[in-house]
């Protein structure tokens, strides 16, 4: 008798895109992005169920259409990565609105054939450095580095408020999930763990580059609004009223790769 009680995302982590054990975190990410295909159809849930006889493999899918469509500029492609700077607005991934457009959708687009795999995720209204593999073994190797949290990652924000005193500064804490915000805990939530340094100042605003040592979502926006210095325009945490958010993703860095993204105007304090 056949087996069906092993998930999609457990076997592609099992038997891993380069045939090798593979990560689950990696293993969701394709799913979701359309990436995987089970006996010839595309899945897009982690908890489809699968057989022992079944046919589990990575193929390009063809890009949904979604309106209206937003340009991104490729900023680095090289040994099976490809990086571009997002713009502020644009989601990472697909959203509960199939119309709306999105990073991948984007870079689908000007690569319309291969293997294309989101390594990482920045908020929607975070601009910069967004990082994607086009080949599933440097996809498995870079995605390693993201949870061994072997990649560097600096970000700029413009804030307002009352700074503390020294101009290196840190916060430590738990994030847990309230709808859509997130909020500080004592216990119970995701260790959180962000250093800050101020680049530059001018009466109550600063501008300021943040260094996320874990990745929890919207992670920098939380500690900065609990240390009363809200990121401009971040609606959702008290900041100043602004056209965007001003929050960028600047550099990222894995080993001796550096890619960047020059900060946009509107940061200066």
């Amino acid at each position: 008798m056949e087996r069906l009680d092993r998930r999609v995302q457990a076997e592609l982590a099992r038997r891993g895109p380069s045939g090798q054990p593979g990560s689950r975190r990696l293993a969701q990410r394709l799913i979701e992005g359309g990436d995987v295909r089970v006996n010839g159809v595309v899945v897009r849930r982690v908890s489809t169920l699968v057989d022992d006889r079944a046919r589990v493999e990575i193929a390009a899918p063809v890009a949904a259409p979604t309106k209206p469509h937003t340009d991104v500029r490729v900023i680095f492609e090289a040994d099976g990565l490809l990086a571009i700077d997002k713009p502020p607005g644009l989601p990472s991934h697909v959203t509960r609105d199939p119309t709306r457009d999105h990073a991948e959708a984007a870079v689908r687009r000007l690569r319309p054939e291969g293997p294309l795999v989101l390594l990482h995720r920045i908020d929607a209204d975070t601009s910069g450095v967004l990082l994607f593999a086009t080949d599933p073994t440097v996809a498995l190797a870079t995605q390693r580095a993201f949870e061994e949290r072997a990649v560097d990652k600096r970000y700029d924000a413009l804030v307002e408020g009352s700074l503390p005193d020294d101009p290196r500064f840190e916060r430590h804490g738990f994030l847990t999930r309230e709808g859509r915000v997130r909020r500080e805990v004592r216990s119970g939530g995701d260790a959180a763990h962000t250093v800050f340094e101020v680049r530059a100042r001018s009466g109550a605003r600063a501008r300021l580059e943040a260094h996320p040592h874990t990745g929890r979502t919207h992670q920098i926006r939380v500690h900065l609004a609990a240390l009363g210095i809200p990121i401009v325009g971040d609606r959702l945490y008290g900041g100043a009223p602004d056209e965007r958010l001003r929050l960028h993703s600047r550099r990222l860095s894995i080993g001796e790769l550096v890619i960047e993204a020059p900060t946009p105007d509107g940061f200066d304090p």
